[in-house]
């Protein structure tokens, strides 16, 4: 049991309550390590009794991959909270204000920094998939499908024009059945 990851979790907790805004892709990392990748390790031993220990770095990849769809997914939600999770100095870069954000802009500097954090994702979606084989088989299904269905999020976003101010993005039963079915 990585009992560091329980401290971590709390951390990460803490960072919801006392931090709104993010200055870098770095920081946002950390955080979605803090919540979400500390999930994965806690849960590794029970996933993967005898191999946890080297699934972990794999484990802390996945964790940033699904909180980093989940702040893609959640920004109108969070704005409502006054939380902005997309780190400020990419927001910068492509010349999207904090303005722009509260006024629900989806103009094209929004969706490259939506983008770039998406590619952001797909990259910890692999390295978090990479040592898959070194699951025991019972669990191979369940992890490959919960990564594959949290990543068709982003694809739905996509296809629905980036309107993540008014809606929460879900892949629906039928789109879930296809994905799941794709895998087996």
């Amino acid at each position: 049991m990585n009992e560091k990851a329980f401290d971590d979790m709390i951390i990460g907790q803490e960072m919801d309550l006392v931090k709104h805004e993010y200055e870098t892709l770095k920081e946002v990392k950390l955080y979605s390590y803090h919540v979400a990748s500390t999930v994965g390790l806690m849960l590794l031993p029970i996933l993967a009794p005898k191999t946890h220990r080297e699934l972990e770095a794999d484990a802390i990849s996945l964790g940033i991959a699904m909180q980093i769809t989940n702040i893609l997914r959640d920004i109108g939600e969070d704005l409502e909270r006054k939380r902005v999770y997309l780190p400020k100095d990419l927001m910068n870069e492509k010349g999207y204000t904090i303005e722009m954000l509260y006024n629900q802009e989806i103009n094209p500097a929004f969706i490259s920094i939506w983008e770039d954090l998406a590619i952001e994702a797909k990259r910890f979606y692999e390295e978090g998939l990479q040592s898959l084989h070194k699951y025991p088989i019972s669990s191979q299904l369940s992890l490959k499908g919960a990564a594959h269905l949290y990543r068709a999020i982003l694809e739905k976003i996509r296809k629905e024009e980036y309107r993540v101010f008014i809606e929460k993005h879900y892949v629906t039963s039928l789109q879930k059945q296809t994905i799941l079915t794709s895998i087996l």
